[in-house]
C-alpha cells in the first residue's frame, strides 16, 4: 500500500480499534486523542500499532521510529513512513 491518504489510515486504526473494544462507539472517535483515552491499555495499543503497522505494509523494526500522543500524529507519523517507501 504505496498511496494511501489520512481517512484509509483512520479507517484501518478504527477497524483494529473495534477488533480489541467489543462495541466500541466509532461515531465517538476523536484522532486528537491518545489510544489510552480511547479506552486501549498499553498491551492493546501495542496490538492495534502492530496490527495497522502490518495493514500498512510497514516494517515492525520501524516501530520505535514512530512518533506521536495522539493519534493524529500517530498517523502523520504512518504517512510520513509511508512517503518515504515510494
Amino acid at each position: 500500500m504505496l498511496s494511501i491518504n489520512r481517512e484509509e489510515i483512520i479507517k484501518i486504526f478504527k477497524k483494529n480499534i473495534k477488533k480489541i473494544i467489543i462495541g466500541w462507539d466509532e461515531d465517538a472517535f476523536d484522532p486528537d486523542h491518545s489510544l489510552k483515552e480511547v479506552g486501549l491499555d498499553s498491551l492493546d495499543s501495542i496490538h492495534v500499532l502492530l496490527s495497522t503497522l502490518k495493514d500498512l505494509g510497514i516494517k515492525v523494526v520501524q516501530l520505535h521510529q514512530l512518533n506521536g500522543n495522539s493519534i493524529n500524529e500517530l498517523i502523520d507519523s504512518l504517512a510520513s513512513k509511508l512517503k518515504e517507501k515510494k
